[in-house]
């Protein structure tokens, strides 16, 4: 799983506003069960939960036309659940509707992130799966 992470950093001196602006990359590992609550040949429903461990791979600041390295984050890990509905349109091609809910794990790190500022998120996914 991909995930990119900005933020805009703004601080005085002397009168003049400086803004960074951070980059982060990350490359994660999920690890999910899934239940299947109830179906048929049409419509499933199920629930998944797990946890996944996200791996900074790259890390900028920007200040004006600069861009320099900074120090990359520690491993962010989380945990998750979901339930879902699919629809199979035609056999091993379905549409599903799957909100969830993620919370991220405190990792003791100085960087700042959109993990430690919000540590629970809710999400909704929606999307074709071919199953083979």
């Amino acid at each position: 799983v991909y995930t990119y992470a900005s933020s805009d950093f703004t601080s005085s001196a002397a009168g003049d506003d400086i803004v960074e602006t951070q980059r982060l990359h990350y490359i994660g590992i999920p690890l999910n069960v899934k239940y299947k609550v109830w179906g048929n040949s049409a419509v499933q429903t199920y629930a998944t939960a797990g946890g996944q461990a996200d791996i900074n791979v790259s890390a900028k600041i920007q200040t004006g036309d600069i861009t320099k390295d900074t120090s990359k984050d520690h491993i962010q890990f989380s945990i998750g659940g979901a339930v879902g509905v699919q629809y199979n349109v035609i056999p091993h091609l379905g549409l599903y509707a799957e909100p969830g809910v993620r919370y991220y794990i405190d990792n003791k790190s100085d960087t700042e992130t959109i993990f430690k500022e919000k540590k629970l998120n809710f999400n909704l996914q929606l999307g074709i799966r071919v199953e083979l």
